[in-house]
């Protein structure tokens, strides 16, 4: 059976325009679109009077930082500008969505943008990941150095420890409470027991919220407590002054081993459907979406796409039925990605890079947003001189000084945003462009993450039959056309056992 999908709804509000959806406009629109499609939403964020041209902004901010929790997996919004209206805030941040497993959906758009901004977007997720990797390796030298004398090279803070001048040190306040955690469950305290006691104590973490379980287990079992520093897999003894002593410290680990279940049971099956979010029934037009099962003969879990139609119901209550067969996940997505990399041909890269270019260069030129800034500047300068000659003739100077405050401070807020306006877009050159795009060309078709970078970044939609696909490129209009109805009978329809793939990617079969 298919897992909940959940999702959050962000709103953003900035109340400079008169044609602006409110928050509570804009997350009706979310909730219809999520029931629509069977999403959960779990959370809302919202900023309000915040300008989408930065990520200043509060409850932004926040859903970034919940999206480690991987508590969801889509953030909804009305459109894509109000996520952000900087693409390159916005690549950034769907980027730090996506390494947490989390995709952003339109509820008012098809895709985000056009064809070439769509794979702009891409490139730029690709240009940051190449510097990110650049820059990690300086950053792993400087951290070899730091550990070579023993000192903090970051991570995750330690609680009952503290860092002075780059060492780690007992923390006069919170150290006999990590202390007094090991020789709880020494004496026979469960985990459980331990958190209430800490919670009911109002003992906060190392960030300042409540105690989870998952923070007993990391206390009882990191050696920093004994004294070891530990750095790349190597532990080295009495660096650190020990908060515990090592007798207690391998009392707690033996007695955890100990109580560790064996077997351990064996982790369900997290399955991802590379093309469920767009994929359409060609008979009916509902979602396509992923579905799993165990077949009686051998016992064994097959992965299938199939029509949501089963899901609803008319007006008898009966579940509608549909004209389209179960397909094979494995052929399906291998098929869809065997086709898009065909049309990745040199001659189409090169009219893509050049493309790209065209756009940056556009957008470069484009100075309407620019212009519309120094408009607000010029207003608040005006309202700036009225206060001030306001002033001057002695009236309601308490209010007056408030409000030339909050002009002041706005007209910083716009030289900004006029600054950022006109620095943020990077002059890509061609030959750039088509070394990201090249990178399409010779990723391992067997690795998730490609083909899902693949299936994002070129594919629109695709309308499944029984026995023909079509699928809509996001690069059309002088790239190379929509991949017209094409026959794949023989190999996606049926649900009798796991055939061989036929598509040149190698004997596949169902994982499971």
């Amino acid at each position: 059976m298919n897992q909940t999908k959940n999702a959050v709804a962000y709103a953003r509000y900035s109340t400079i325009g008169q044609n602006e959806q409110s928050p509570e406009q804009q997350f009706k629109v979310c909730g219809e679109y999520a029931e629509r499609n069977g999403y959960n939403i779990i959370e809302y964020y919202q900023d309000d009077a915040k300008t989408g041209t930065n990520d200043n902004r509060p409850d932004f901010q926040r859903m970034i930082a919940d999206s480690r929790a991987k508590q969801f997996q889509y953030v909804i919004v009305y459109k894509l500008d109000r996520f952000s209206r900087d693409r390159y805030d916005s690549a950034h941040y769907k980027a730090k969505l996506k390494k947490n497993g989390i995709k952003v959906l339109s509820a008012m758009e098809n895709i985000s943008e056009g064809p070439e901004g769509i794979i702009l977007e891409s490139v730029l997720e690709g240009m940051a990941e190449h510097f990110s990797k650049n820059l990690s390796q300086n950053v792993r030298r400087g951290m070899d150095s730091n550990a070579s004398q023993f000192l903090c090279v970051g991570g995750n803070r330690t609680f009952g420890l503290k860092v002075v001048d780059k060492k780690f040190v007992p923390d006069p306040e919170t150290a006999p409470i990590a202390l007094k955690v090991f020789e709880m469950y020494a004496k026979g305290s469960t985990p459980q027991e331990i958190l209430k006691y800490l919670n009911d104590n109002h003992v906060k973490s190392v960030y300042g919220k409540d105690f989870q379980q998952n923070n007993v287990y990391n206390i009882l079992k990191n050696p920093r407590y004994k004294g070891s520093y530990t750095y790349k897999g190597t532990e080295t003894p009495g660096i650190i002054p020990a908060i515990v002593s090592p007798e207690l410290f391998d009392q707690v680990q033996n007695m955890m081993a100990k109580k560790k279940k064996a077997p351990a049971r064996a982790k369900a099956v997290d399955e991802k459907y590379l093309l469920s979010g767009i994929t359409r029934c060609g008979y009916c037009e509902r979602t396509v979406i992923g579905v799993s099962g165990t077949s009686k003969t051998h016992n064994r879990k097959h992965f299938y796409y199939r029509c949501s139609a089963g899901n609803h119901r008319d007006e008898s209550g009966k579940p509608y039925k549909c004209g389209l067969k179960s397909n094979r996940k494995q052929n399906f997505e291998d098929f869809a990605i065997e086709k898009t990399l065909e049309l990745l041909t040199p001659e189409c890269i090169d009219d893509i890079a050049n493309r790209i270019v065209e756009l940056c260069i556009r957008e470069r030129e484009d100075k309407s947003a620019v212009t519309a800034l120094e408009s607000r500047l010029k207003k608040a300068k005006r309202e700036e001189q009225n206060l001030l000659k306001a002033l001057k003739a002695g009236k309601a100077i308490n209010t007056l000084l408030e409000e030339l405050e909050r002009v002041e401070a706005e007209q910083r807020d716009i030289e900004r945003e006029i600054i950022r306006e006109k620095s943020k877009y990077p002059l890509l050159t061609v030959d750039k462009v088509k070394f990201f795009l090249e990178r399409f060309t010779k990723g391992d078709v067997k690795d998730f993450f490609f083909r899902e970078k693949l299936v994002d970044t070129f594919i629109k939609k695709i309308e499944l039959h029984n026995d023909k696909i079509t699928i809509w490129y996001t690069v059309q209009d002088g790239y190379f056309v929509a991949y017209p109805r094409v026959c794949f009978s023989h190999g996606l329809a049926g649900a009798e056992g796991i055939e061989p793939s036929t598509y040149g990617f190698g004997d596949r079969r169902s994982t499971g």
